[in-house]
């Protein structure tokens, strides 16, 4: 926490500091760090003014092409969802059963 305190003070791309490379938060811009180029370094508030950064995922709503606009994503409090690795377990309710999978394929999903 220390070190993206002290990165996002110095702007999040100051080569002397360092940078992150955002990973489930939509980042924007690039810095050289040690001659190599690093992606993705400034985070992307939400623009609702909660101090919220944007969270990205691979189920979009194509209506809403700003890439900024978190109501392009899914809203995991509307509609039920996941983030799935390799193996997961989906539980039955109403029967009481659990039932383990393995993911077989991912890509860009739409709607």
């Amino acid at each position: 926490m220390q070190d993206f305190k002290r990165i996002g003070d110095a702007g999040w791309k100051n080569p002397s500091v360092g940078a992150i490379n955002w990973y489930g938060i939509l980042g924007e811009d690039t810095a050289t760090i040690h001659g190599k180029t690093v992606k993705s370094v400034k985070p992307v508030l939400q623009k609702d003014g909660s101090d919220f950064y944007v969270s990205p995922t691979s189920l979009v709503d194509l209506k809403v092409t700003n890439l900024k606009d978190q109501s392009r994503y899914v809203n995991p409090l509307r509609v039920p969802s996941a983030v799935v690795g390799t193996f997961g377990v989906a539980i039955n309710r109403h029967q009481n059963m659990a039932f383990p999978f393995v993911v077989g394929d991912g890509g860009t999903m739409r709607w």
